[in-house]
């Protein structure tokens, strides 16, 4: 079996894209609240701050998903835009679906 791939819907690219991100977003706020947590005793410069743990909680955990989740969703719309824009001058992704081809 023989398909072209001629568009995507760019809103549903964009919505996976956001979710994500977010988990993104999580897990890469997480790993820097970790970092920060560990080389706290080793640095000088943050150990006056009374708001720094307040403050790697609230961009760790709130503001880091929501600007990964921003950012990959506008990433997806306009490469998917591309590929929609092109696709209709060149042609678009052809899969082959092959019994043969299969691995088994």
């Amino acid at each position: 079996m023989r398909c072209i791939v001629k568009r995507f819907k760019i809103v549903s690219i964009m919505r996976m894209a956001a979710f994500l991100g977010f988990i993104t977003g999580i897990i890469q706020g997480v790993l820097n609240i970790l970092f920060w947590v560990i080389a706290m005793p080793f640095t000088t410069v943050y150990k006056d701050d009374p708001n720094l743990y307040g403050n790697l909680i609230a961009n760790g955990l709130f503001i880091s998903p929501i600007f990964a989740a921003l950012y990959m969703a506008i990433l997806a719309a306009i490469v998917f835009g591309l590929y929609n824009f092109f696709s209709k001058r060149i042609g678009g992704l052809e899969i082959n679906l092959n019994r043969s081809l299969l691995a088994k």
